[in-house]
């Protein structure tokens, strides 16, 4: 839900900068507005899901951006867009932890990244919709319609939450802590030897997340200037490049079950060095469009190990905290690249600026890969206790 919200936004750029008359810089701070809400309200929500449970947070998420984002139909300028946007990014912010950290205490070790991706690979189906919705509804109806759509998560939401339990752990975990009177704050992040894992996670984050947006913000209007294509084409690239994205989250989260976090993480980050740069040199539409399903299965797949690798950093009464901060100080990378993207397009082709700096940032996120040496830890999970194979 969260993707398709996010996709929604990048194919309505391409038309706002026609409509509005905006730069590309201009186009890249409204998406980095909807970051910069994320990363806020990943951090917070992460706080309160260890305090009131991920359940009820992840529902209050889904619900506000799920509103906002149908409010965002009624901007009338750049400003009111990105300050809207901002406030769409508070609930998405908060959804990718809490959900995390959930999953993370419900499955077993051996399939917990398998686990993690599977729920991942809904990234790219949401994608997808966004990119169907797109080719059905921007021709014939406009963005403010595609936006009016952007409600419906809130719905669906209210139906599966009847469903949903908070794990056992962590209400044995808060009850425990609530006895002893003892509290819970970001700096125990930084104590106790939680330190070093927290400043790597959060580096790792930053590069990846950087690189994830580059290329994520930026293909739609990507494929509409530099290939001229229209935005109904450009739509089933991006099906088709979210069809191998669902595939490869299977595979990467087999890859990190079998052998390794560690292995699965260097191994994506240095393929998709390989796949961004081919992705941005070709010049062949159809070749573009066939290398479209590697570049999905490449760049997105190796995502779902995030998802376990980060829930197995800290115990119960931290992970939701744990998993917040440190995805979403990673979303530094994420809520500056749409702008840095931009402003290095008005110097030279837009290809060029999402392949430099998206390589750049994989380069950096492998080195920290390789330094981190992070050794098994335990943890209150429902199902294990050693966590950590990296």
């Amino acid at each position: 839900m969260d993707s398709m919200d996010a996709m929604l936004l990048a194919l309505v750029i391409p038309l706002l900068l026609t409509q509005w008359n905006m730069s590309a810089g201009e186009a890249g701070l409204i998406s980095s507005a909807t970051l910069v809400g994320m990363m806020v309200g990943g951090i917070g929500c992460g706080i309160l899901g260890d305090y009131f449970g991920r359940v009820r947070m992840l529902t209050f998420t889904v619900i506000f951006f799920s509103i906002f984002t149908g409010i965002s139909a009624f901007a009338q300028d750049p400003v009111q867009l990105g300050i809207f946007r901002f406030f769409v990014g508070l609930g998405l912010g908060g959804e990718w932890g809490l959900g995390a950290s959930l999953i993370s205490e419900y499955w077993p070790k051996r399939h917990r990244a398998k686990a993690t991706s599977f729920v991942h690979s809904g990234y790219p189906v949401g994608y997808a919709i966004a990119s169907l919705l797109g080719f059905l509804i921007l021709p014939a109806f406009g963005w403010r319609v595609l936006f009016l759509i952007g409600i419906l998560p809130a719905f669906i939401i209210l139906m599966f939450r009847r469903g949903l339990k908070e794990p056992p752990n962590w209400k044995e975990k808060t009850k425990k802590v609530k006895e002893e009177k003892s509290t819970f704050t970001l700096w125990m992040l930084f104590k106790d030897g939680y330190a070093k894992r927290t400043i790597l996670a959060s580096l790792l984050l930053l590069f990846n997340l950087g690189a994830y947006w580059a290329a994520s913000s930026w293909i739609p209007t990507f494929l509409v200037k530099s290939h001229n294509l229209s935005l109904g084409m450009a739509s089933w690239f991006l099906i088709v490049l979210n069809i191998g994205a669902v595939f490869g989250h299977q595979v990467g989260g087999y890859l990190s079950d079998k052998y390794s976090r560690k292995f699965t993480l260097l191994l994506g980050q240095s393929l998709s060095i390989v796949l961004i740069i081919a992705y941005m040199l070709i010049q062949n539409i159809t070749f573009l469009f066939l290398v479209g399903i590697i570049f999905g299965f490449v760049i997105y797949g190796y995502w779902g190990t995030f998802g376990a690798y980060l829930g197995e950093l800290y115990p119960t009464h931290l992970r939701s905290t744990g998993v917040g901060l440190t995805f979403n100080i990673g979303r530094i990378g994420g809520a500056l690249t749409p702008t840095i993207v931009g402003f290095m397009a008005e110097h030279m082709q837009l290809s060029g600026a999402v392949l430099i700096f998206g390589s750049i940032c994989y380069v950096f996120g492998i080195i920290v890969t390789i330094l981190n040496k992070t050794e098994q830890v335990t943890s209150e999970y429902s199902h294990d206790e050693s966590v950590m194979d990296m």
